[in-house]
């Protein structure tokens, strides 16, 4: 058998049969190893951001809360972004409903649910982060203030209201 006759043999339907198991198999690998890092992106941008990252539970540990102060330098506007965190795995949970309130000495001075048109809404997170921009508030008086982020339901189901508490100064 000469070097040619082998070629051939090597590029039969016969071969490429024999390695389309393996194929299949390393492809999926990628995928997988692709879905899992894609589900990370979310959480390693909390963490590698140059903003502060502030970590809380629920007050019955249904839920770890990230919240991560964001500002916008060219419209000078002030965002948050708020995360969930599924306490055993710390990946992110998806499908919660919640509101983003601040408190400034005792009083409710921003609610994110009312600036929808709907305060009797939740707020939904469906890949488990959500970005709230206060087009509608402006931290004018420094000092204390207070983030209440209740949370009403998880995955579609409703839950005993449960919040996580933050304390910001500016």
């Amino acid at each position: 058998m000469n070097m040619n006759q082998i070629r051939n043999n090597n590029n039969s339907p016969k071969s490429l049969v024999r390695f389309m198991p393996i194929a299949i198999v390393s492809i999926s690998v990628i995928i997988i190893i692709i879905f899992s890092a894609y589900n990370g992106i979310s959480i390693l941008a909390y963490t590698t951001s140059n903003s502060t990252v502030l970590r809380n539970s629920t007050n019955a540990s249904s839920l770890e809360v990230l919240l991560v102060p964001l500002s916008n330098v060219s419209r000078e506007e002030m965002h948050f972004r708020v995360g969930f965190l599924q306490p055993e795995t710390n990946e992110l949970q998806r499908h919660v409903d919640f509101n983003f309130i601040i408190m400034k000495d005792g009083k409710e001075v921003f609610s994110a649910s009312n600036q929808t048109g709907q305060p009797q809404i939740p707020l939904h997170s469906i890949r488990g982060t959500m970005d709230i921009p206060l087009f509608t508030y402006d931290f004018e008086k420094t000092g204390e203030y207070t983030i209440k982020i209740p949370v009403f339901g998880i995955l579609f189901n409703p839950i005993i209201p449960e919040e996580a508490k933050f304390r910001i100064e500016y």
